[in-house]
């Protein structure tokens, strides 16, 4: 790379930087010098360095306007519009990079240019400055150069990362681009095509419906000719154009580049490059096992399930388990260190929701007797397939033997106070029950609601200690049976399941007996049978008030047990209270198959409780 000795001017083209002002044009400028340089189409472009600048306040700046707007003008016609950024010391660096963070002007007359250099300076100290430089521990003085550049009214822009950043893959490039100007797709305000970039290339085109294009008062939006919103804003040959500059940058950089680009009549532009910041907390490990299995969740969660029901899941289920793991004796300190384990616990794929079994382990291994614990976790969740934890994610020795001896007490601690602690949770439930029935919310403000949910919400997820204590206990002793039965009766190791199938007290088999008790009614009235065979639901509930008994036990079921349905969990799924012809429904089924109440598992469980008694005298 050549530097050339050129006497100092206000403005530097390429052509005029010499070595040292490479350190007074910031980490913009210093970038795209490099990409003219190399040869790049990058659109002609000047600096202002900050040494040039030798004060500013918030709305002063102290240099002579007209003097920059004459070198402008040795460079650049008067009818070219000009994009003014930010060249910031430490912008574009591998550590931070101010993404989007200064003040950027678009479609600039050059007579404005001044008011455009003085809002890219007055960014500095914005509120949102100030608050990326305190989460980022940044100590050092920022000093701002500003880049004109000329204005190229693109046909298609867009942002492209040399790796994936978000899942670490470095075999991937992934690219972003919308038509017109790339304002609107870093803004978000138009939607944009993505790219996959490996050996294939992977679309998701979306319907552009509006560009952000240049006007005689800036850029406005304007609407995308219907012939090309469904088309992709990139054509292989262009992406293929994108994905080798991108080699040819990591290969020169020694890093992985993120950078702006647009084509306008097939010409290629680069505006910018920047080194992927924090790319050394995105994992180097390639192909590292993670396994997802919905075993279990999927009785909860079938079919699809909706964003928004996954977003309150994800939630509910790490505010859950950072409780119960207080409860066995891990620290706060551990919490923090585990905060990312903890919030992903649940994965996403396809709309269908599936456990992040490797998340669980971590969790469990925090937990005394890990092994043994997560062999009884394995049979809960009903997995397949054994996870390995790395040394890294397990305790040592001594911590482990600590957290034993601490966790042992308050183990024996929870299982004592679980019954009294199980009562003040059924009071506490049914009394929020009652609270949130009673509410009218038809007429309350959106904001109301909110509020009202955000209640509920700390209500209940901080008191869920004696349900999450119970599921612990019942996972642990479900084990202890299993083991036990393998041990004492080999010839018959399913024995424990028959033993707990048919006790009376579990609520969760309840709704199923009680609608195999209405079908059975049902079936044994000749009217109502008919009814249910010959009739829609609607028509039967129509008719259901002239059968007193069976009405009664339908209503008291709904009451019961109306919110108790097939994807009951999810957010969307509508429940038989709403709309009771659901319940109507799966009743006629019923009756229908002749499905009826039969006493052959509580015989299996006496045959069952016989041969124990007998094995173990």
């Amino acid at each position: 790379m050549t530097i050339r000795n050129i006497s100092s001017k206000m403005v530097l083209s390429p052509k005029q930087i010499k070595e040292s002002d490479l350190k007074t044009i910031g980490g913009k400028a210093k970038q795209l010098f490099t990409l003219t340089e190399l040869g790049f189409n990058v659109p002609q472009w000047l600096v202002l360095p900050y040494t040039k600048i030798t004060q500013y306040e918030k709305d002063v700046t102290d240099f002579d306007s007209q003097i920059i707007l004459d070198e402008i003008k040795n460079h650049f016609s008067e009818q070219t519009r000009f994009a003014v950024r930010s060249s910031a010391s430490l912008e574009d660096g591998i550590n931070h990079s101010f993404a989007g963070q200064f003040h950027t002007e678009l479609n600039v007359k050059l007579n404005d240019i001044p008011k455009a250099i003085k809002k890219v300076l007055n960014s500095v100290e914005s509120k949102h400055i100030h608050s990326y430089l305190k989460e980022g521990e940044i100590k050092e003085k920022i000093s701002m150069a500003v880049i004109i550049q000329e204005m190229i009214d693109v046909d298609v822009s867009g942002v492209a990362f040399g790796m994936n950043p978000v899942s670490g893959n470095r075999n991937e490039k992934v690219i972003s681009s919308v038509y017109g100007l790339g304002e609107g797709l870093v803004s978000g305000e138009i939607n944009a095509d993505n790219y996959l970039i490996n050996e294939a290339i992977e679309k998701k085109i979306e319907k552009k419906q509006l560009a952000r294009r240049g006007t005689n008062k800036g850029t406005a939006l304007v609407e995308v000719p219907p012939n090309l919103q469904n088309l992709s804003s990139l054509s292989e040959k262009q992406l293929h154009k994108i994905s080798s500059s991108l080699d040819k940058l990591k290969e020169f950089f020694g890093k992985y580049q993120d950078i702006e680009f647009g084509f306008k009549d097939k010409q290629f532009y680069i505006f910018q490059t920047r080194p992927i910041t924090g790319i050394n907390r995105i994992t180097d490990k390639m192909g590292e096992k993670v396994i997802w299995d919905n075993s279990n969740i999927v009785e909860s969660y079938p079919g699809v399930t909706s964003p928004l029901t996954f977003s309150f899941i994800l939630k509910t289920y790490s505010g859950a388990y950072k409780q119960i793991s207080k409860l066995f004796g891990v620290s706060e300190k551990v919490l923090r260190e585990k905060n990312e384990v903890y919030n992903n616990l649940l994965g996403l794929l396809k709309g269908r929701v599936y456990y992040n079994l490797k998340n669980w382990y971590i969790i469990l291994a925090q937990l005394p007797g890990f092994k043994l614990n997560a062999k009884f976790m394995e049979g809960m969740m009903g997995v397949k397939e054994s996870f390995e934890l790395e040394e890294e994610n397990k305790m040592g020795k001594i911590e482990a033997w600590y957290r034993v001896i601490i966790s042992i007490f308050k183990m024996l601690w929870q299982l004592i106070s679980l019954p009294s602690n199980s009562i003040k949770f059924h009071k506490l439930i049914d009394k929020t029950e009652q609270e949130q029935i009673s509410m009218n919310i038809s007429h309350k403000r959106s904001f109301d609601l909110m509020t009202a949910y955000l209640k509920l919400e700390n209500i209940l997820l901080k008191e869920w200690k004696a349900p999450l204590v119970n599921d612990l206990y019942a996972m642990i002793f479900f084990g202890l049976l299993q083991k036990l039965s393998k041990k004492y009766f080999p010839e018959n190791p399913s024995i424990g399941n028959i033993l707990i199938a048919e006790s009376g007290d579990i609520i969760s088999t309840q709704p199923a007996k009680r609608l195999l008790k209405i079908a059975e009614m049902i079936s044994k009235n000749e009217e109502a049978k008919s009814l249910f065979l010959k009739n829609t639901p609607q028509a039967i509930l129509n008719q259901l008030p002239q059968y007193k008994l069976i009405n009664l036990e339908i209503n008291e079921y709904i009451n019961l047990f109306g919110d108790r349905c097939t994807g009951e969990l999810k957010l969307e799924t509508i429940t038989y209270k709403q709309d009771p012809k659901l319940l109507i429904h799966i009743i006629k089924t019923y009756v229908e198959k002749n499905i009826n109440a039969n006493e052959k598992t509580s015989e299996l469980k006496d045959s069952a409780e016989a041969f124990v008694a007998k094995k173990l005298k």
